[in-house]
């Protein structure tokens, strides 16, 4: 993940949990409904946070519409899109690591 600031403050702030990070970089709307989404399918395994669309983040990652990137909990990065994001993290999780979402699991267990 480059180095870079929002708000006065490093991208790596608060991302020191030795779990994945989610990165939504969002306009005025935000992501409520998938944060609370990914809190539900993927607990205690993810954070998530909403990020402002800055100027920075358009040039380093070369767009002006909102997108998600998912760090490894090594801080390198799993995935970005712009896509439906729910979709492309649960592909991520069944067939890149090899886990289901929490509900999943324990819909298969039973």
């Amino acid at each position: 993940m480059p180095y870079f600031q929002i708000d006065a403050q490093s991208i790596y702030y608060g991302l020191h949990e030795p779990k994945f990070h989610l990165l939504n970089f969002v306009d005025e709307n935000g992501s409520e409904k998938l944060n609370a989404e990914v809190a539900r399918e993927y607990a205690g395994l993810i954070d998530c946070r909403d990020l402002p669309l800055t100027p920075r983040a358009t040039e380093i990652f070369g767009t002006d519409k909102p997108f998600t990137v998912l760090l490894r909990p090594d801080n390198y990065i799993g995935f970005i899109t712009a896509e439906d994001t729910a979709a492309t993290l649960k592909n991520y999780f069944d067939n890149v690591i090899g886990r289901s979402s929490q509900r999943g699991a324990s819909s298969s267990a039973n």
